[in-house]
């Protein structure tokens, strides 16, 4: 859902996001901010190890 709200800002100011509102660019930055937190808890449980079962 953050990826869309961008994409429609990117369609809104035809690609130029430095035409942003304050409001607009924070919540840009909290998006990318939400996504890398997702993408290093997806390494973390890549590295925990699984039992035989398929448990962990």
């Amino acid at each position: 859902m953050g990826q869309e709200y961008v994409n429609n800002l990117v369609m809104k100011y035809q690609g130029d996001l430095s035409q942003c509102t304050e409001i607009e660019r924070k919540t840009i930055d909290y998006i990318e901010s939400l996504d890398a937190r997702r993408k290093q808890l997806v390494e973390v449980t890549k590295q925990i190890p699984t039992r035989k079962d398929g448990k962990q």
